[in-house]
């Protein structure tokens, strides 16, 4: 039901993006429908999500350390020295009352109920008119990848670009060829 507290599950982690799926009835199987013209559908929130909502409920290194490993396909950027500096940045008290209104479980159902069946933020990127292009990892666990198929067909001149073996942090995990994909796209004539 709708009208009860929802509780976000606690989970152990792992690489299988299966076990990090916490289903919510929001409206997703609407939404995926419309922008893919199928049934597909995506549970939501995901583990990136929730693990940053553990975090934020209880900023403990350790949490952020699990969040991080959500983030990513290998754990192994998470160096020392990037988490310290992801750290010492969230507890800054303005980052964490950023964090806090965005990232909470009241700010989730909020945003469970825009989405239940809210097809109208779709027909906007039927709008965009500009060449897009749009990266992704194919082992992301915050937004998966069949999130990407809706904007990929609905913007009109749209790309997408897929890294195998890259988390959430694309732009990290894989630098050198994000890096290159989109100075290739962006030096093309799109005219």
């Amino acid at each position: 039901g709708r009208g009860g507290e929802r509780k976000i599950p606690r989970h152990d982690g792992g690489n299988d993006a299966d076990g990090f799926l916490y289903p919510l009835a929001v409206g997703a199987e609407t939404m995926y429908r419309y922008a893919k013209g199928d049934s597909t559908r995506i549970e939501l929130p995901t583990g990136g999500i929730i693990r940053l909502v553990e975090f934020v409920e209880n900023p403990t290194r350790e949490l952020l350390v699990a969040w991080m490993r959500s983030m990513v396909y290998d754990p192994a950027i998470l160096t020392e020295e990037f988490v310290e500096s992801r750290w010492q940045a969230a507890m800054e008290p303005a980052a964490m009352d950023g964090i806090k209104k965005i990232y909470s479980r009241e700010m989730l159902d909020i945003l469970r109920t825009m989405m239940l069946d809210n097809t109208a933020m779709f027909g906007m990127l039927r709008q965009i008119q500009a060449p897009t292009l749009i990266t992704w990892g194919r082992d992301d666990r915050v937004t998966p990848l069949d999130g990407a198929i809706g904007p990929m067909r609905l913007i009109r001149r749209c790309e997408l670009h897929v890294f195998h073996d890259c988390g959430h942090w694309s732009m990290l995990e894989r630098k050198d060829e994000f890096e290159s994909t989109v100075l290739a796209f962006l030096s093309r004539d799109l005219g």
